[in-house]
């Protein structure tokens, strides 16, 4: 299968996204299996210390860090083509905090728009969706990044969410799987049940997460395919503009719903 898709032809379908989905996954296999082995360590070491006490909230947070900077190192090895396990991994480190500034301005303008109206809200969620792999591919920062996904998705809103749909029906079997394995009311002892969790965690470590990330990977290449014309100078002002007024209002919104939560925790009945 192509590892590109062309102005020449439609969006691909789920389907056809899925498939590519696998064979990208098989054929950057060696690339990517060093970082999900070390992610699911990070989160089987977070399982395995016993509850309780300062050792074992210290060895949850550094797992919790260390997972955290592998799934950048992650989605920086499925965006780099031929990029080693520690240029991934030394790339994710340098883009904690632009990654961390461009979720942070993404949350506040989705947030803006649901405090306008929840079906706005949910239009700027896909409209930006894209602004992670932008970063990464593109090294566009802060409201640059939002502004291209922006240009990327727009016209596409219907298409990306019957494509989001497909994969989520896809993944249901193994969503099941997880929640069966975690909810399950194990007996047997805390071993079985530990077994359980590991097993969960291997699940969405080496299934559900890549194939969801590569598959959005491969959904953003190909909006971008489609969006050939660059975006003129007063188009990404316009963008940004609307991007900022919408994380204005989130703010706003933000700091009117803690003042309320504050005023109903001073008021309510002793």
């Amino acid at each position: 299968m192509n590892d590109t898709f062309t102005t020449s032809e439609p969006i691909p379908s789920g389907p056809r996204l899925f498939k590519w989905s696998i064979v990208f996954y098989k054929a950057r296999w060696r690339v990517l299996a060093p970082i999900l082995f070390a992610s699911f360590l990070a989160v089987a070491v977070s399982i395995l210390i016993p509850d309780g006490g300062i050792l074992g909230s210290l060895a949850r947070f550094v797992s919790f860090v260390v997972g955290f900077i592998l799934s950048l190192a992650f989605f920086v090895a499925i965006v780099g083509d031929g990029i080693s396990f520690r240029a991934a991994y030394e790339k994710g480190l340098s883009l904690i905090v632009p990654y961390l500034w461009v979720t942070l301005l993404e949350a506040l303008a989705v947030w803006g728009g649901l405090v306008l109206f929840i079906v706005p809200g949910l239009i700027l969620c896909i409209l930006l969706s894209f602004s992670t792999y932008v970063l990464l591919a593109e090294d566009r920062r802060g409201l640059p990044a939002l502004a291209q996904s922006w240009h990327y998705a727009r016209g596409h809103v219907g298409q990306i969410v019957w494509r989001e749909l497909f994969l989520l029906v896809s993944m249901l079997p193994f969503v099941a799987a997880i929640m069966l394995l975690v909810f399950l009311p194990w007996k047997e002892g805390p071993l079985l049940f530990l077994g359980a969790q590991l097993a969960s965690s291997a699940l969405s470590t080496f299934v559900l997460g890549p194939l969801t990330a590569i598959y959005s990977f491969g959904l953003f290449r190909a909006l971008k395919e489609h969006s050939a014309t660059p975006l003129r100078e007063e188009d990404v002002q316009h963008i940004k503009r609307n991007i900022r007024n919408l994380i204005t209002i989130g703010i706003l919104g933000l700091i009117a719903l803690i003042a309320l939560f504050g005023y109903v925790v001073v008021h309510a009945p002793q």
